[in-house]
Protein backbone atom coordinates (compact mmCIF):
# COMPACT_ATOMS: atom_id res chain seq x y z
CA UNK A 1 0.00 0.00 0.00
CA UNK A 2 1.04 3.51 -0.98
CA UNK A 3 -1.01 5.76 1.34
CA UNK A 4 -3.86 5.46 3.62
CA UNK A 5 -6.34 8.47 4.19
CA UNK A 6 -9.22 8.24 6.77
CA UNK A 7 -11.71 11.08 7.10
CA UNK A 8 -14.76 10.40 10.26
CA UNK A 9 -17.75 13.38 10.31
CA UNK A 10 -20.16 12.47 13.39
CA UNK A 11 -23.66 14.48 13.21
CA UNK A 12 -25.83 13.46 16.17
CA UNK A 13 -25.06 9.60 16.84
CA UNK A 14 -24.13 9.18 13.09
CA UNK A 15 -20.43 8.82 11.83
CA UNK A 16 -19.73 9.24 8.28
CA UNK A 17 -16.17 7.56 7.59
CA UNK A 18 -14.61 8.02 4.12
CA UNK A 19 -11.25 5.81 3.38
CA UNK A 20 -9.18 6.47 0.76
CA UNK A 21 -6.20 3.93 -0.34
CA UNK A 22 -3.67 3.75 -3.23
CA UNK A 23 -2.26 0.36 -3.97
CA UNK A 24 0.85 -0.09 -6.85
CA UNK A 25 0.90 -3.35 -8.41
CA UNK A 26 4.51 -3.82 -9.08
CA UNK A 27 4.22 -7.67 -10.07
CA UNK A 28 3.58 -6.59 -13.81
CA UNK A 29 1.06 -9.34 -13.81
CA UNK A 30 -2.85 -9.19 -13.17
CA UNK A 31 -3.83 -9.44 -10.01
CA UNK A 32 -7.14 -10.51 -8.29
CA UNK A 33 -7.68 -9.26 -4.86
CA UNK A 34 -10.57 -9.68 -2.48
CA UNK A 35 -11.45 -6.29 -0.39
CA UNK A 36 -13.33 -6.67 3.06
CA UNK A 37 -14.66 -4.03 5.03
CA UNK A 38 -15.77 -5.37 8.14
CA UNK A 39 -18.75 -3.30 10.25
CA UNK A 40 -21.18 -4.25 12.35
CA UNK A 41 -24.73 -5.00 12.49
CA UNK A 42 -25.60 -1.28 12.55
CA UNK A 43 -23.27 -0.35 9.95
CA UNK A 44 -24.22 0.48 6.47
CA UNK A 45 -22.47 1.66 3.19
CA UNK A 46 -23.43 4.29 0.66
CA UNK A 47 -21.17 4.30 -1.70
CA UNK A 48 -18.03 2.51 -3.54
CA UNK A 49 -15.94 4.33 -5.66
CA UNK A 50 -12.57 2.73 -7.23
CA UNK A 51 -10.40 4.51 -9.62
CA UNK A 52 -7.25 2.91 -11.78
CA UNK A 53 -5.07 5.34 -13.95
CA UNK A 54 -8.42 7.23 -15.78
CA UNK A 55 -11.24 4.90 -15.28
CA UNK A 56 -13.57 5.27 -12.58
CA UNK A 57 -15.77 2.40 -11.33
CA UNK A 58 -19.03 3.00 -9.29
CA UNK A 59 -20.08 -0.26 -7.08
CA UNK A 60 -23.28 -1.72 -6.69
CA UNK A 61 -23.62 -2.43 -3.03
CA UNK A 62 -25.22 -5.87 -2.79
CA UNK A 63 -25.85 -8.48 0.04
CA UNK A 64 -22.81 -10.60 0.60
CA UNK A 65 -24.38 -14.17 -0.88
CA UNK A 66 -25.86 -12.66 -4.38
CA UNK A 67 -22.39 -10.94 -5.00
CA UNK A 68 -20.55 -14.20 -4.68
CA UNK A 69 -22.80 -15.65 -7.06
CA UNK A 70 -22.19 -12.84 -9.65
CA UNK A 71 -18.97 -13.03 -9.05
CA UNK A 72 -18.36 -16.83 -9.72
CA UNK A 73 -20.67 -17.04 -13.00
CA UNK A 74 -18.76 -14.32 -14.14
CA UNK A 75 -15.59 -15.88 -13.83
CA UNK A 76 -17.11 -18.60 -15.18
Amino acid sequence: MISLESKVMIKNSIAQVTLSQVYENVSGKVIETEYYFPINELGVFHSFVAVYQDRTVRGVIKKKEEAKKEYDDGIK
